[in-house]
């Protein structure tokens, strides 16, 4: 898959662009499960439990019990390697911090792959997570994973983007959703935010661009938060490959 993915969006305007599909959107949604799917479920987690991959996971993280239905980001049935539907489940290893992700693929039998952190991110987690409606129109979906860092003053949310290539599972790659930063040097006294929409135009080589909303806001001790500046404009955005995770197979 190219991680280039960028196109000439520099030259797009907002109407433009926010015809195209939604990629984020500021605003967790988190799926919900009837009471038969929860059942699909939980027959799931009892047979993912007893692996000795999921087992041994529990040595290696300990803080980590078992895969449960309150860990579970989404769970769709869909084409992820094949035009074959595949259930894909992912799950939160950790429910907090660090993000740990462990992504199954079932239809009879189950593959596995684990996401996690190459370094220290112990300040962050998962947020969200959903399946993507074929971005690059080979016929299969991929999926995105919301993760946020910091607290306080220095925050930020990334979205992150994987899908299958040659029945293995790939970061695509991520991009900055949203973030929080101190602005000048009065001890974040004035703080900068930057919230994005993010839009996709489909293609063998899709194209991302985002409608992006800075603000500067100073906030006081003694009265209401002072809006300094605001300002909307649209941009290109380009996948970053860098990102802080590998990917590996368990089964």
């Amino acid at each position: 898959m190219p991680l280039l993915l960028l196109g000439s969006a520099a030259a797009l305007t907002r109407a433009e662009v926010e015809r195209w599909p939604v990629l984020y959107r500021e605003g967790e949604v988190k799926q919900t499960f009837t009471a038969q799917e929860k059942a699909g479920l939980s027959a799931l987690i009892a047979a993912l439990n007893r692996k000795p991959e999921v087992q041994a996971l529990k040595k290696q993280y300990e803080y980590f019990g078992g895969l449960s239905l309150i860990g579970v980001q989404f769970s769709l049935v869909a084409p992820f390697r094949s035009a074959q539907p595949e259930r894909l489940t992912v799950f939160d290893v950790y429910r907090s911090e660090p993000p740990i992700a462990l992504v199954v693929l079932s239809s009879g039998t189950s593959s596995a792959w684990l996401i996690e952190p190459k370094g220290n991110m112990n300040i962050c987690g998962w947020h969200q997570g959903y399946t993507l409606r074929d971005l690059d129109l080979n016929g299969q979906r991929e999926f995105a994973l919301v993760v946020g860092c910091g607290d306080g003053p220095n925050s930020g949310l990334d979205l992150d983007l994987f899908g299958w290539s040659k029945g293995n599972l790939k970061l695509w790659g991520g991009m900055s959703a949203s973030s929080s930063t101190p602005d000048g040097d009065d001890l974040g006294a004035v703080q900068m935010t930057v919230n994005r929409s993010i839009y996709v135009q489909k293609g063998r080589v899709p194209r991302f661009a985002a409608v992006t909303t800075e603000q500067r806001t100073r906030w006081t001790e003694t009265g209401p938060p002072q809006r300094l500046s605001t300002r909307t404009f649209t941009e290109p955005v380009r996948l970053d490959d860098q990102t802080g995770y590998r990917v590996r197979r368990l089964w």
